[in-house]
């Protein structure tokens, strides 16, 4: 199966706070190229890795990795608030391997 992998870091203020139109200008030119990428390789399947800045755990029950089947975003930010669309087939070979990789994992 071909993959792909991007990784871009993000803002939750891009397009909310004053920022010039040459700097407004860089950041969507630099994304153009992925989001060209990602959409001439139509994925089947995305895998998302993102920290969500801990907001679903405490510190203390932190687990090493999270595998989120389905998302209700809190409205945040100027955000959409509600239910995300679910993973009508979540990916339990996936879920899986990465259980029995976190097992042995120090």
């Amino acid at each position: 199966m071909p993959i792909q992998l991007h990784c871009l870091s993000h803002t939750p203020v891009f397009g909310k706070a004053a920022i010039t139109a040459e700097t407004e200008w860089e950041v969507r030119s630099a994304l153009a190229k992925p989001r060209a990428q990602i959409g001439a390789f139509d994925p089947d399947v995305v895998l998302l890795f993102a920290p969500d800045h801990y907001a679903g755990f405490f510190h203390g029950l932190m687990p090493p990795f999270c595998i989120g089947l389905a998302a209700d975003s809190i409205g945040d930010y100027g955000s959409s608030e509600g239910a995300a669309a679910p993973n009508q087939r979540p990916p339990l070979p996936l879920i899986g391997r990465l259980g029995a990789i976190a097992a042995g994992a120090d």
